[in-house]
């Protein structure tokens, strides 16, 4: 993943902290300043999207051009209305180490292959050892165990999820 000079990465899991204005077009990204191409992000940020034409936060999981990340979108208003709105993206790696550090359990998050190579264009090139089946494992305690683990036919199961919101 790009490299994250703000400290916020490390510390607390900061993956993105971008201002995007209508429709869903970044001009400003807190997280990789030397990057402010202003991308309309309107085709595949749905949370963005419909935290701006709703004028209501929106939180939870998402695929962006970095991967899969823990989101949450708030409003931005000034005197005359909703200007835009702030997202913070949170990675899942921090997520899974606390709960293997509390519980002792290995964990892996799954995404869908298709959606994965088509929107998280910003992420190295994995090899054949991320995938299983339809699915790639973008984050995991230990990938290893968790491939062991994991069989193509338990996540075929769960295809009906293709989409999160």
């Amino acid at each position: 993943f790009p490299s994250h000079d703000n400290g916020q990465h490390d510390k607390y899991g900061v993956a993105e902290a971008n201002f995007y204005e209508p429709p869903a077009k970044i001009f400003l990204r807190m997280t990789e300043l030397e990057n402010q191409d202003e991308e309309d992000q309107s085709s595949f940020r749905k949370m963005i999207v419909d935290a701006i034409n709703q004028g209501i936060e929106n939180k939870g999981l998402e695929i962006g051009r970095q991967g899969l990340d823990i989101r949450g979108v708030y409003p931005v208003i000034d005197n005359t209305g909703l200007i835009g709105v702030f997202e913070i993206g949170m990675s899942f790696t921090n997520v899974l180490k606390l709960n293997k550090k509390i519980s002792g359990f290995d964990a892996g998050v799954f995404v869908d292959k298709d959606l994965y190579q088509q929107i998280a264009t910003e992420t190295p090139k994995l090899d054949k050892n991320h995938y299983i089946g339809n699915f790639v494992n973008q984050y995991s305690t230990n990938k290893e165990l968790i491939h062991r683990i994991i069989k193509k036919e338990q996540l075929d199961n769960v295809t009906k999820n293709k989409t999160l919101f």
